[in-house]
């Protein structure tokens, strides 16, 4: 089976269910996409970090998500290994020379500078 016929029915239940399927320990999960907190890279994976602490290791690229995900604008590109939540950012600021998000958990995710602007704008918005 090819990689795009993979990401074609892999975008498919992602639209219909509005749902991610995830393996955990062989098991099918679907993971609601508002419960999604941020996706980070991992060289050829992504891992997906739950609004629950939970996570979870996914063969398919930050970049096939970002493609999946933002048609619906929810998710924000922070840097080239951070895909969040917009629903979750409830401040930006500079902190010891780095441009960061403050995520409704106290997480604080770095942006990186070609995103600042953009960011910037979708916050304070």
């Amino acid at each position: 089976m090819n990689a795009a016929l993979k990401i074609s029915s892999f975008a498919k239940a992602i639209d219909k269910s509005k749902k991610i399927p995830l393996r955990n320990n062989g098991k099918l999960e679907y993971l609601p996409i508002d419960n999604v907190e941020h996706i980070e890279a991992a060289r050829n994976y992504s891992i997906i970090h739950g609004l629950n602490g939970k996570f979870w290791v996914s063969s398919k690229t930050l970049q096939a998500f970002e493609k999946l995900l933002n048609p619906t604008r929810q998710f924000l590109r922070l840097h080239r290994s951070y895909l969040v939540n917009r629903a979750l950012i409830i401040d930006c600021f500079y902190e010891n020379d780095a441009f960061v998000v403050l995520l409704t958990n106290q997480k604080k995710i770095r942006v990186a500078r070609r995103h600042i602007k953009l960011v910037r704008m979708e916050v304070m918005s």
